[in-house]
This record gives C-alpha cells, structure tokens and sequence, in this order.
C-alpha cells in the first residue's frame, strides 16, 4: 500500500467515523473513507483490486492507503480524486466535449482488457481468486463459490447453472416458455461467441462510478480531459462479450441521443461485435437472469 499522508489514521485528530452517518463513506483531509459493517466483502474485493490494477495494469486507479477493522466494522482509507461525476452533468457539455470525455473512457476500458491475465483461459477474480456467491452470473444458493475457471466451456456451464437456479424462481411447476427459449440460446449464442478470450472487466459501469477532470495549461485553458473509474469492487476475467452487455445493461434503456451516443462509443472501443451476446443478455435478460 501507498504511504498514508494521515498515518497513523486517528479519529480523534481526523474526524470521528459517526459522522459518515447513513452513507459510509466521507472525504478526511486528502483521504476517502469507505466502512462497511456486516457484509464487508465488497470492500475486501475493492481493495485487492486496487492494489492489483495499481501494480499490473496503466488503468487510472485511485492509491489506497489502509485497510483495517474496529471492532464492528472495516475501514478503507484511499486517495480522494477531485473530478465532477459523470452522472451528474454529463449532458449539459457540448458535444465536442462529451465525445472527448466518452473516447477518454473508453481508452481506459482498453487499458483494463488489456491487463495481463494469471494464465490463460483465466476466468475469476484478481490473485487466482474465485466468483464470489452473490456474482449474479452464476448464483445458486449465495453461499457457494464459483471457480475459477481454466476455460470458456467450464466457465460457460457454470453461468447456465446460474441461469437455470435463477429461472427457477416461481410458483410454476416448469419454466415459463420465454424462460425455456432463453435457456436454448444461452447456449447456442454464448457458446458459438467470436470472441470467448477473458479479459479484465469492470461490471459496475454507470454514471455514478466515472469521473472527470479538466487538464488545463500554464494560461487556464482547457487542453483535454481525463476519466477515472471508481468503486471497483465488481472486476473479474470475463469473455469479452461481458463488458458490452454491461454497457447495455446500464446505458442501452435511454431514450435521450446524447447517452446512446455515448454508449456507442464505449462499444464501439471494445474492438468486437457483440450484437447478439447483448441481445439475449440485454433485451431477453428481462426473463430474470443478468450479469451485472
């Protein structure tokens, strides 16, 4: 971990935690905090992925600081990055200006996909790590963990089992027959994919978790942006097909041009068509099953 510019971290001296109040997470002095109480995986994974884009890949990544526990919940003290929130004013920029911010994202996408995997054919978490029980792909009964797995077809079966656990939930004594179709092409479009090779994926990719800055030269003018992706808890090796549903799931349900253009560009970055993959796990995935 990177030196703590508020080390030894002390309460005292640097706020009391009660103050976060209901949110869990607060900006002290040139830090963020993060807490959680009971389910603090999400955090534990958040961690190990930081510290591993931080020494294995040029994706841009917050330094973190410390992680510890009290003796009711985990704490993660990290960099506080300045920027606006993509969600919140995205919009309002003219578009030369949204296209340069959009292409800044999607360079840091590649960066991600281009992150060396643990070996190949890996599908799983960062340090040879399994699907946690709650990854949606492959949930069953959300105490089990899945993997990781060595190739498409193991990694594959064990997402189909997910899909026929999580179609499963109703009153009926079979699946309804939308459910059955999506089943069958689960397997014949997934499992004919163009493109099954694991890369690094960011799942959580909304508005919400992207911020951007203005890089400005010795007169105050605005020479081009950056873009940084926040809270990594979701990150795994995943074929490439995942991160355009993804892109679809949080962005393809707007009826507003300026987003839909700005998905498109994501998608576009990705370097494949995945037209198909995100057909049956956008649009037919209102059956019940998801991955994101």
């Amino acid at each position: 971990m990177d030196e703590n510019p508020m080390h030894p971290f002390n309460w005292d001296i640097h706020g009391n935690p009660s103050g976060m109040g209901r949110h869990n997470v607060c900006r002290i002095g040139p830090c963020l905090i993060k807490r959680h109480g009971g389910n603090y995986f999400a955090l534990v994974q958040e961690v190990e992925n930081l510290l591993y884009l931080q020494k294995h890949s040029k994706v841009r990544s917050a330094k973190v600081y410390a992680f510890f526990s009290d003796s009711k919940r985990y704490y993660l003290v990290m960099e506080f990055l300045e920027g606006k929130m993509l969600l919140d004013s995205f919009e309002a920029l003219d578009k030369p200006t949204r296209d340069i911010i959009s292409s800044k994202l999607a360079e840091q996408l590649r960066l991600l996909r281009a992150t060396p995997s643990p070996s190949p054919g890996y599908y799983g978490r960062v340090n040879g790590q399994p699907f946690d029980p709650e990854f949606p792909g492959m949930e069953t009964n959300f105490r089990n963990f899945h993997g990781p797995f060595y190739s498409y077809d193991d990694f594959l079966t064990a997402m189909y089992k997910g899909a026929e656990v999580r179609l499963a939930h109703n009153t009926r004594d079979n699946y309804f027959e939308k459910q059955l179709k999506f089943l069958v092409d689960f397997k014949t479009i997934l499992g004919a994919t163009k493109d099954p090779k694991p890369v690094l994926t960011f799942r959580d990719i909304k508005g919400a978790n992207m911020l951007y800055n203005p890089v400005r030269d010795s007169s105050g003018n605005i020479v081009d942006w950056t873009v940084t992706l926040v809270d990594w808890h979701m990150l795994e090796w995943l074929p490439g097909w995942a991160q355009a549903v993804c892109i679809e799931w949080h962005y393809g349900h707007s009826n507003k041009p300026k987003i839909l253009h700005h998905m498109k560009i994501m998608l576009d970055s990705l370097g494949g068509d995945y037209t198909k993959e995100c057909a049956l796990l956008f649009d037919e995935g209102r059956v019940g099953y998801y991955i994101c």
